[in-house]
């Protein structure tokens, strides 16, 4: 099993993730922390493989990095749509996402992490024309407005976006 922790300001983008990695059968997670102080105190407290970490985070880096490292946790960095990606690898995380990643590549890139393999999502990527296998197994599971919901977040929106989205569809 997977344990993975999910570090992130934006609650909706949080849970998002969290429902994509949910219905993995290999994947758990752990802890949802919001603010630095809950996420050392996670971090410490909970035995996880892989921590998905954003950028709001860059403060406490090196701190985590320590911590992780002790740990063997390995850091995937949510890279919001106006940064570069190897730059975060350059700072000595393991992965880097972008917010725009679709759920297939958020599980392969857990899954690498948790195998001590780095992951870099590439803006090259297409989301449209890769097959999105999380999102067929969530379908039946999933309102329609949940699933735009997911796919605003997973696309880095913001909060009121997303509300504003959801309400008017």
């Amino acid at each position: 099993m997977i344990n993975v922790i999910i570090a992130d300001h934006q609650a909706i983008f949080r849970a998002g993730i969290a429902k994509v990695l949910a219905i993995e059968e290999d994947i758990r997670i752990v802890g949802q922390p919001q603010s630095s102080e809950q996420l050392l105190n996670t971090l410490k407290k909970l035995r996880a493989q892989v921590l998905i970490l954003s950028t709001s985070f860059l403060p406490q880096l090196r701190e985590i990095q320590a911590i992780a490292g002790r740990r063997n946790v390995g850091l995937l960095m949510l890279v919001e749509n106006t940064e570069t990606a190897s730059d975060f690898m350059r700072m000595g995380v393991q992965g880097a996402i972008y917010r725009c990643a679709g759920g297939d590549v958020v599980v392969e890139a857990v899954r690498r992490l948790s195998r001590g393999e780095p992951f870099v999502h590439s803006p090259n990527m297409d989301a449209e024309a890769s097959e999105d296998l999380v999102r067929d197994r969530v379908r039946d599971r999933l309102s329609d407005r949940e699933l735009r919901i997911i796919s605003a977040v997973v696309q880095g929106f913001k909060s009121r976006d997303i509300r504003h989205a959801a309400l008017h569809q």
